[in-house]
């Protein structure tokens, strides 16, 4: 049986860490007893830091009591940093096919415990919410409905009990969200401005892997061109452009050689 292994984090919060994010967030005077319990029981159990941005408390108000209840809420890149921090995931990739409503995101996560890889898919018009920022960026927007999905149902024993994202987030008719600091976070926070360069660069890092695993190209040679190249340590202290370069440097040409 493998041993699943559990990265410790370096500062423990306590519960009144946890009430001072909830103070600076502007979300206390909203909550009752119960829900703050619950906010720091659900972010202690999973060792979630919301500094970090690894739990998000969103209330809203119900309109048919007019009281105020909440959602936990994480990211999708937190599933896959806990995935990656048990020793068990072996690397992952995503592709799109298809186009329009009908499009398919397809996630690929490959464990070092099981022979086959892991496939999952969700297609645009089930998961799309027709929001500002589904319109703007789908294609992002889909793939990190994918990922979670998809990382979550992977690794059931360390992600089972684990927030949902906010992409993920199903609104219910009877909640008025007008109010809700849902908008403020995705606006600040998660704005597509911010993460579509991040996305960009995930894209051509699983490609250079691609390219790398295929061309049986070791991670020292690329270290070494990622050097020579940009002055940088690793392609991951690259940009989508400059990993994309880095890519058309070191893909073989048909005699063999390096470009």
């Amino acid at each position: 049986m493998t041993e699943i292994i559990k990265k410790e984090t370096e500062t423990q919060l306590t519960q009144k860490d946890y009430e001072n994010y909830l103070i600076s967030s502007g979300v206390l005077e909203k909550l009752t007893e119960a829900q703050k319990n619950l906010f720091f029981a659900v972010a202690a159990m999973n060792n979630l830091n919301p500094f970090k941005r690894e739990i998000y408390v969103i209330p809203f108000k119900n309109k048919e009591t007019g009281k105020y209840e909440i959602s936990l809420l994480t990211g999708y890149e937190v599933y896959i940093r806990r995935a990656n921090e048990s020793g068990l995931l072996d690397g992952w990739s995503f592709d799109f096919v298809g186009e329009g409503g009908n499009r398919r995101c397809i996630l690929t996560i490959y464990r070092k415990d099981w022979q086959n890889p892991f496939k999952f898919s969700t297609v645009l018009k089930e998961v799309n919410k027709n929001t500002a920022f589904w319109k703007l960026e789908p294609e992002f927007m889909h793939f990190k409905v994918t990922a979670s999905r998809g990382f979550r149902l992977c690794f059931p024993d360390i992600l089972g009990g684990m927030p949902y994202t906010q992409e993920e987030y199903q609104n219910d008719s009877r909640n008025d969200l007008k109010d809700v600091q849902e908008a403020e976070i995705i606006e600040k926070e998660k704005s597509p401005e911010k993460e579509q360069p991040l996305f960009l660069k995930e894209k051509a890092l699983h490609r250079l892997a691609n390219v790398m695993k295929k061309h049986e190209i070791t991670k020292e040679f690329v270290s070494k061109a990622v050097k020579e190249l940009f002055d940088k340590e690793t392609p991951r202290d690259c940009s989508a452009e400059e990993i994309e370069q880095l890519i058309e440097g070191i893909v073989p040409t048909d005699d063999g050689r390096l470009i």
